[in-house]
């Protein structure tokens, strides 16, 4: 069970961004801004979810998908375009209680964007990102914590705050 919620965490946590570099047209906005601010956030009710939704707000606004490659890459899908998402984790807890068969997980980390296409071409940049985990798995008939399937029950949430730069 914790192999595949760290699995999850760590592909789904790739799915959100952090500070750095960009050049990003999206609509009638301007192609080219010096510092913009945009907010970041992939999520999913499903411990098996090939793709998490993805909502993206700030210079531009978007949603679409964010589909993990390995533990550490996932694509992000929008409607103008692509971009590849890497995270690297600095601090990550996890949590099971037998009693509850409550399942919880947290990270924290850098990702780094890159390899955009359409809009995003050019697109770079690296910054924090947080994930949280909660799950309740199902019991077996002896009414013991089933902790070898994914949970029953799940909520997967990555944010993130990015600062995006033109070059």
């Amino acid at each position: 069970m914790r192999r595949f919620l760290l699995a999850a965490a760590a592909a789904s946590a790739a799915a959100v961004l952090g500070t750095g570099l960009v050049s990003v047209s999206a609509g009638a906005q301007p192609a080219r801004q010096a510092t913009t601010t945009e907010t970041f956030q992939a999520m999913s009710t499903s411990a098996t979810a090939a793709a998490l939704t993805l909502v993206v707000r700030g210079h531009f606004t978007a949603g679409g998908t964010l589909v993990p490659v390995t533990a550490t890459r996932s694509t992000a899908t929008l409607p103008d375009g692509t971009f590849r998402v890497v995270q690297q984790v600095a601090t990550s807890s996890q949590g099971f209680n037998t009693r509850t068969c409550l399942v919880t997980e947290a990270e924290q980390g850098t990702w780094t964007l890159s390899d955009g296409t359409g809009s995003y071409a050019g697109i770079a940049g690296a910054g924090p990102f947080s994930l949280t985990i909660l799950g309740v798995t199902s019991r077996n008939a002896k009414g013991k914590c089933n902790h070898v399937q994914a949970p029953a029950t799940f909520e997967l949430l990555v944010t993130a705050t990015v600062t995006l730069t033109s070059g």
